[in-house]
């Protein structure tokens, strides 16, 4: 029997130039002028990315993410990027109790499908934790800002233990499928 290996799903986007064009960026920090930008755009108008694009850091915001998709910036949406009919897609960040969630498809899944399930999947989790916390409810973001400590949304002691950030810090940095498990992993930043 043959070993099925792990993949990527890229989540390619077109570059659409914004505010953060202007500056050359060092460990994530604006450190001067980008010479490339001109009138408006940058080397990279226009110029396909691979998963770690900006874009699809909005998935998590159904308006920004609808936007996405209408535009076509968020390319090759309808290509089916896992076969299976049935998968597991594991959620763990940044949760104190990691869950796994089935899926069924009959086609398979087609790359937009995944992250709408990934993003309606993690509102769900939002959702249900603030619904079964009991003592440790969430500061509001303003109190946190107004007491001058980090903004970082405090742990909750709901069904998923929620801790560090709330669902809008939230961005889709990578896909891992197995399809030996038919097990997708989430690579997920703040």
């Amino acid at each position: 029997m043959d070993h099925l290996e792990s993949y990527e799903i890229e989540l390619p986007t077109k570059h659409v130039c914004g505010e953060r064009c202007q500056y050359v960026y060092v460990f994530g920090f604006p450190c001067g002028k980008n010479p490339q930008y001109i009138d408006g755009k940058c080397d990279k108008q226009g110029t396909v990315q691979d998963h770690s694009s900006p874009p699809i850091r909005a998935c998590f915001d159904p308006e920004i993410w609808a936007h996405l998709h209408d535009t076509g910036e968020f390319i090759k949406h309808d290509e089916v990027v896992i076969t299976d009919s049935d998968i597991k897609i594991c959620f763990n960040y940044p949760l104190s109790h990691p869950v796994e969630f089935d899926f069924h498809s009959d086609l398979g899944f087609q790359r937009k499908q995944l992250v709408d399930l990934i993003a309606q999947t993690y509102k769900k989790i939002y959702d249900e934790e603030e619904a079964t916390i009991e003592e440790q409810k969430v500061v509001p973001l303003e109190t946190r800002i107004e007491n001058g400590g980090l903004i970082n949304r405090n742990a909750t002691d709901g069904k998923y233990g929620i801790w560090g950030h709330d669902m809008g810090d939230l961005w889709l940095e990578g896909i891992q499928y197995d399809p030996e498990t038919h097990t997708v992993s989430l690579s997920i930043g703040s």
